[in-house]
């Protein structure tokens, strides 16, 4: 009783504006609607654009470039599409200099998010004394200590073997590394991504949104369980990275116009950011390293960035909404056996408190 009205509570804190009674007996999720404007509450009311300081550039120094020898993409769209274009290395070795300088040109992406990325993603898969990482899989450019280094062991970089430090299972498009059968936590998998295509369609009619990806969320997290006997969610890369990066698929995705100060993320920028094109019969195709920077396109305003605040704010916002992805735990090496722990009231707490 005390959880169900608590939720309650920070419900009404979290969604001031909305009169939705949430009915806790239906199941393991009780379907408080999730946020069309979800982070600080200022982003609902943000209603400006500038044509001059929000466009990004895909000319000259920052033209799209195809993969050199060597150079190294990952799971992530965002960070890929940066590399690309030259707003990051395009060897895909990043460091603090250039996340916080790159994302915040290529996305509108705060400085205390890309600090927070930079830090952690060097600490679980990089090099603390370079603070050098890979966007990708293993990289001998990371490690500063030479022989001392490799005796030590390799930094993985944010896939493969990184996998469950930063990156995680249930992804946006991509699988659970090690899995039988389909198991690149790299590649982006089209029939996943036609999923959320196809429940974009059925929602909005076509259009990605806030609430679209935090459903796909969802539906990733129930397919791992009843899929991958070893599907596995750490607090870190399971419940905050995870859902962080279905948020960014949003948040930094989006193109900007004086229609839509707020963003809109139709089908084609989604693909043209993913790596995917159609073939023949109109079905998904996935390049790897092909991420790209739509033509005309504009992130978000200077004054309207995507902060770390507001990461932790729609993390609190998605365990109101889908409870279960707030779980810690997995499988027990069978499918559909998870066991795990509910931090969706601890983490609501102590995020709404970032709004008090």
């Amino acid at each position: 009783m005390f959880s169900r009205a608590l939720l309650t509570y920070e419900y009404s804190v979290l969604f001031p504006c909305s009169c939705i009674q949430i009915d806790f007996n239906q199941g393991i999720d009780p379907g408080a609607p999730f946020s069309e404007y979800p982070g600080s509450p200022t982003h609902a009311l943000y209603d400006k654009f500038d044509a001059a300081s929000q466009p990004v550039s895909t000319r000259g120094e920052y033209a799209w470039q195809d993969l050199g020898l060597g150079d190294i993409r990952g799971p992530c769209a965002d960070l890929n599409a940066a590399a690309n274009h030259g707003y990051l290395p395009r060897d895909g070795i990043a460091t603090a200099e250039t996340i916080n300088t790159g994302l915040w040109e290529a996305s509108g992406l705060d400085k205390t998010a890309t600090l927070f990325l930079q830090t952690t993603t060097m600490f679980f898969d990089g090099d603390p004394l370079s603070g050098r990482w890979s966007i990708g899989y293993h990289s001998d450019k990371t490690q500063s200590l030479g022989i001392v280094g490799d005796l030590l062991g390799n930094e993985t970089g944010i896939c493969a073997y990184g996998h469950l430090k930063t990156e995680g299972d249930a992804s946006i498009t991509r699988e659970e590394w090690l899995e039988a059968g389909m198991n690149s936590n790299r590649a982006s998998y089209p029939e996943f991504a036609q999923e959320l295509l196809d429940l974009a369609k059925a929602r909005t009619g076509g259009n990605l949104t806030p609430q679209v990806m935090t459903e796909h969320q969802y539906n990733r997290k129930q397919h791992s369980i009843t899929t991958n006997p070893n599907y596995f969610s750490p607090a870190y890369a399971g419940i905050a990275f995870t859902f962080g990066a279905h948020m960014f698929a949003y948040e930094l995705l989006a193109n900007h116009s004086a229609e839509y100060p707020r963003g809109f993320v139709k089908l084609e920028v989604f693909e043209s950011f993913s790596s995917s094109t159609r073939d023949a019969n109109n079905k998904l195709v996935f390049t790897y390293g092909h991420e790209r920077v739509p033509e005309n396109w504009y992130h978000r305003a200077d004054d309207d960035a995507w902060t770390l605040t507001d990461i932790l704010i729609s993390i609190a916002q998605q365990c109101l909404s889908y409870p279960s992805n707030c779980q810690v735990g997995g499988n027990t090496g069978e499918v559909n056996s998870f066991s795990g722990v509910d931090l969706a009231i601890l983490l609501v707490i102590l995020l709404t408190l970032l709004l008090i």
